[in-house]
């Protein structure tokens, strides 16, 4: 996967490993793309939307498997990132982390509370690592997000 602008806009497409055959365009719109993560399965991928005229700037999903494409959270979103398990997305909203439910279903947890940038999770369990200017900290999210207060976990 890669962005390429050949309509006056950074677009996000995909060509075949072995070269054979012509890239395939994936997603277009009136906003810039770029590519941010893959799930564990390469099934679905998370990319930063710039805005442009209509197009307002947040986090966008692609299923790659039927090409649907989604927005997630409000404008401004970016850094997405699924859980291991597929159910989440943590992603930088308003300097902040938070996380929605995946598929889209409404609701979002604020889990940072004061700033937090570009959300990862751990490989194995249900952490999500909160890169700060002042030191990279793990904020535990508890399953299912019972308790929204993060709790700092330095082991």
């Amino acid at each position: 996967m890669f962005t390429l602008s050949r309509k006056g806009r950074f677009d996000l497409y995909q060509h075949l490993a072995s070269g054979a055959g012509s890239d395939e365009l994936l997603v277009a719109d009136d906003s810039e793309k770029f590519p941010w993560t893959f799930n564990r399965d390469g099934r679905i991928v998370t990319y930063w939307r710039a805005g442009r005229g209509a197009s307002a700037s947040g986090l966008g999903i692609l299923q790659l498997e039927d090409r649907k494409a989604s927005v997630a959270g409000a404008e401004g979103g970016a850094y997405g990132h699924l859980s291991p398990d597929g159910r989440w997305i943590a992603y930088e909203d308003g300097g902040e982390v938070v996380a929605v439910p995946y598929p889209l279903s409404g609701g979002k947890w604020q889990i940072s509370s004061a700033g937090g940038r570009r959300p990862r999770w751990r490989a194995l369990d249900c952490h999500a690592e909160e890169i700060t200017a002042a030191r990279a900290r793990y904020v535990n999210l508890p399953v299912g997000l019972r308790c929204l207060t993060p709790v700092p976990d330095y082991s």
